[in-house]
């Protein structure tokens, strides 16, 4: 239930990874050597991500609150266990 109440589908990484439009150029800055790509960002189906971070923008205009910033810890860095679990 904990991992349920933080993780998210969406979460922001390193702005060093840029805006790779992912086509497989042989050439791309942000592709790994192994063939992967580094991304600034992932989104998924489910949850399954928890945001190490409250809040995170880049310069490209991208943002992104986290959702335990806004829906758990509202008035600071603790919650009692009957803030939680409602």
């Amino acid at each position: 239930k904990l991992f349920g109440r933080l993780a998210e589908k969406y979460i922001m990484l390193d702005a060093s990874a840029g805006m790779c439009c992912y086509s497989g150029c042989s050439d791309c800055e942000f592709r790994e050597p192994g063939g992967g790509y580094r991304m600034a960002d992932q989104s998924s189906a489910r949850p399954k991500w928890i945001p190490s971070y409250d809040h995170r923008e880049f310069n490209s205009g991208k943002e992104h609150t986290s959702k335990w910033s806004t829906e758990i810890f509202t008035e600071g860095p603790s919650v009692t266990k009957e803030e939680f679990v409602s």
